[in-house]
């Protein structure tokens, strides 16, 4: 009981960091965040590969599906991190700052 109980205390702290790192738009739990929800792209396979019994799966049919359903989400989530980063960077901050500026000297002229 005392395990269980340190285990929940970790996973409070963690899920609160990252919703700190989330509002305070830091940078680097950006790219982890990317990458965690890059990288689950190997679970799709990893799936796929336990339904035709390539590799054994010791989970039911349907937590299995469930995580390929999940992963497929999160690689997604990857992808449309990727684009906004490419229009206006890190947790969309950058660009956007820009265009206020660039609007600001437009309407002092």
């Amino acid at each position: 009981m005392y395990h269980l109980v340190d285990l929940n205390h970790y996973m409070l702290v963690f899920i609160a960091v990252v919703i700190l790192g989330v509002v305070r738009h830091w940078r680097w739990l950006f790219w982890l965040l990317l990458l965690a929800f890059g990288f689950s792209i190997l679970d799709i396979p990893a799936t796929l590969f336990q339904l035709t019994g390539v590799i054994p799966g010791r989970l039911p049919l349907w937590y299995s599906l469930y995580r390929m359903g999940v992963a497929i989400i999160e690689v997604g989530i990857a992808v449309w991190m990727i684009q906004i980063y490419r229009q206006y960077g890190v947790w969309a901050m950058k660009r956007k700052k820009e265009v206020s500026k660039l609007e600001e000297k437009g309407n002092r002229s």
